[in-house]
């Protein structure tokens, strides 16, 4: 696993990580808070690539091991929805915090 095949896998988050690679293993690491659909779909693909998370008070990151092995493919379609819907539930979540709710 390198850093270009992470960044692959999860081409759909990359604007909201940054990847580096530290001794024997990869961390993905959050640029802001990510809201908990998106943190739930990232966790997963992480775990399907043997990848874990670790949280802290002061740095909350995920970790995936440097090896050889193959990506899981993906459908960019299922990506697709999946971040729509997303996308809908954080805009109605908007209205409603801006309607008082």
């Amino acid at each position: 696993m390198s850093v270009e095949d992470l960044k692959t896998a999860l081409a759909n988050y990359e604007d909201i990580l940054t990847f580096e690679l530290v001794g024997e293993v990869i961390k993905i690491i959050p640029k802001d808070f990510i809201p908990k659909p998106k943190w739930e779909a990232i966790n997963e693909q992480v775990k399907q690539l043997n990848g874990r998370y670790v949280g802290g008070i002061k740095e909350r990151h995920w970790t995936v091991k440097r090896e050889t092995r193959q990506v899981p493919q993906q459908t960019a379609k299922g990506n697709e929805l999946v971040l729509d819907a997303i996308d809908l539930l954080e805009k109605a979540l908007t209205k409603l915090r801006e309607a008082g709710y």
